[in-house]
């Protein structure tokens, strides 16, 4: 699902007509729109239209989803980002808010303050971010083992350090 958005922002920002004419989107009508929250949300309806594993909840998906989308449209222009860094991008993504997923209860039901649960928030998502970079991924394009392994890791990693149910 992360990694299907992924592909048709990248293709977007490419310009790749085929890869967007293929998952039912038009090039010419997504820049016409000249709005980023309207083309990321076209996006967003295509990839998750198309793909559902269930494995994570959908408000979950969603949010996974707008944040690619949104960091891909956001590059500059004249560097889109490589598969491969859509592939860690997305590892982050995921591995970040199903950790807080799981931990949530821990981080409410603690003494911590507003301020403190912030804190452990932002530092999880800070080590997300360092797993998917250390993620063990081939050469030659991420395979969906490869993603799913570095994910199950992250997730069993964080939850293991902060408190949580996985």
């Amino acid at each position: 699902m992360a990694g299907r958005a992924g592909s048709l922002a990248s293709a977007y920002a490419a310009g790749d007509r085929a890869t967007l004419a293929a998952a039912g989107l038009n090039y010419d009508e997504l820049v016409a729109l000249n709005d980023p929250l309207e083309v990321g949300s076209r996006i967003a309806k295509a990839a998750l239209d198309s793909q559902s594993d269930g494995t994570i909840e959908s408000g979950e998906e969603r949010v996974i989803v707008a944040e690619l989308i949104a960091w891909i449209i956001e590059s500059p222009p004249d560097s889109a980002p490589r598969p491969d860094e859509v592939a860690r991008k997305s590892i982050e993504l995921i591995i970040a808010e199903c950790s807080l997923s799981e931990v949530s209860d821990t981080l409410r039901t603690g003494s911590m303050n507003a301020s403190e649960r912030k804190q452990v928030e932002d530092e999880i998502r800070d080590a997300a971010g360092v797993l998917a970079s250390q993620a063990s991924l081939s050469a030659t394009g991420a395979t969906e083992a490869e993603i799913a392994q570095a994910i199950r890791e992250g997730i069993d990693m964080l939850v293991k350090i902060y408190g949580g149910s996985a």
